[in-house]
This record gives C-alpha cells, sequence and structure tokens, in this order.
C-alpha cells in the first residue's frame, strides 16, 4: 500500500510539474537565528545580486547560481566540502535540495560576515586580509614605502 501511495504522489508531481521540468526544493532559512546583520552597503549588493539571478515571477534561484553569489561574499577561499559544511549549519538538508529563497542567502551570508570560521567577524577579517596584502613579508607592519607604490 505504501508503494502505491508513492507511485501515486510522484505520478501526481510529474503531471504538475511537466516531464521535464524538476520539483522544487528549496532551502529555508532557521526561524529562530539570531545571528546579527549586514552593513547596509553590503545587504543591498546582495540583494542586488539575488535580484539579477531571479527569473521573472519567480522567488528562488538555483543552487549553482547561489553558489556563485557566495564566491563574492566571503567564501572564495573555502573549498567545497567547507563551504558544504557551512551550508549544512543553516539547513542540515541542504544537499537534497536544488534552489535557496533570499532569505536563506541573507542567513549564510550574514552568518558568514558576523561570525566567520575562525569565529573572527567578517569585517576584522576582512581587515586583516587587506593589511595582508601590504604587508609582503608578513613583518605584521608596513610602511608608507610599501603603500605608497599602490595608490599612486
Amino acid at each position: 500500500l505504501k508503494f502505491l501511495l508513492k507511485a501515486s504522489k510522484m505520478a501526481s508531481m510529474k503531471k504538475a510539474t511537466g516531464p521535464t521540468q524538476q520539483v522544487k526544493s528549496c532551502a529555508k532559512a532557521p526561524e529562530k537565528a539570531n545571528i546579527g546583520n549586514l552593513p547596509p552597503e553590503m545587504a543591498a549588493d546582495l540583494q542586488e545580486c539575488f535580484q539579477h539571478y531571479l527569473e521573472e515571477g519567480d522567488f528562488t534561484i538555483p543552487d549553482h547560481l547561489f553558489r556563485n553569489i557566495l564566491q563574492n561574499f566571503g567564501f572564495h577561499k573555502m573549498g567545497p566540502r567547507d563551504i558544504e559544511d557551512e551550508l549544512k549549519k543553516s539547513d542540515p538538508e541542504y544537499l537534497k535540495r536544488n534552489c535557496v529563497d533570499f532569505a536563506f542567502v541573507r542567513h549564510v551570508v550574514t552568518f558568514r560576515w558576523n561570525r566567520g570560521i575562525r569565529s573572527e567577524p567578517g569585517k576584522d577579517e576582512e581587515a586583516k586580509e587587506c593589511f595582508r596584502l601590504f604587508d609582503k613579508r608578513d613583518r605584521q607592519f608596513i610602511t608608507h614605502q610599501e603603500i605608497k607604490p599602490v595608490l599612486a
């Protein structure tokens, strides 16, 4: 009986979505998550990126486009496995999903920005990364002679 019910459900899903469309299974942000906020300009950039990938009349984007957005918002130095682990923190069933909504995108990026993998807030990590660009010899200080050629 379970098999018949499951087969019936699958057949109705195929009728509703058509033979070439996939059933959407979207990742959702946790309802009670106190993860902080993004700076306003970063939140606006994130919204703009998400809107860029949206198709007319849709409220979700496919997983592969979501990963493109992640690369621009602090995930570029992480390996694929690290990214998957980070996403599982937001939605344990993430790997079974094939699309995401804006709330989930905002949640993941905000979590990474405020906490990060190394427990350093994203803005501090970003400042240290910029400093390391000038500190080529890893001396933990920079001089105006090292900055001047870059800014000239």
